[in-house]
């Protein structure tokens, strides 16, 4: 939105003020040159399994105003089938460590510490 805008703008300002390295005028060409997306993606899409199911990640508030995320599977014809719990989803790709089962997903990631851990992420069916 247009809201949203002025306050990036007004943020990268801010950021600026004081600095020895950029003026008023630098700032301008700054914000100038930025390219503002026409729309944002409202998820993103993990990956396809073996069985053609798209593992979309998505995120929304929960009843306390949190941020949750959770995985949305829906078959190749588009119809929701399932949930996942949410799993570290970075680095996840032709080399990723991961298998997804019929009940949970298994993921071999880097935790935190940079120890390599293994997550078990069970699979929500609808009833």
């Amino acid at each position: 939105t247009a809201e949203d805008r002025s306050a990036h703008e007004e943020l990268i300002r801010s950021s600026r003020r004081g600095s020895r390295y950029a003026n008023e005028a630098d700032v301008n060409k700054l914000i100038a040159a930025l390219e503002w997306p026409e729309t944002h993606n409202f998820f993103n899409a993990l990956q396809i399994d073996s069985e053609g199911n798209f593992w979309i990640l998505e995120y929304a508030l929960d009843g306390a105003g949190k941020r949750q995320s959770r995985f949305r599977i829906l078959d190749p014809d588009g119809n929701q089938i399932a949930f996942a719990d949410p799993f570290p989803a970075r680095s996840v790709g032709l080399g990723g460590k991961l298998h997804i089962g019929d009940q949970s997903v298994l993921r071999a990631y880097d935790n935190a510490d940079g120890a390599p851990v293994v997550g078990v992420f069970r699979i929500r069916k609808p009833d």
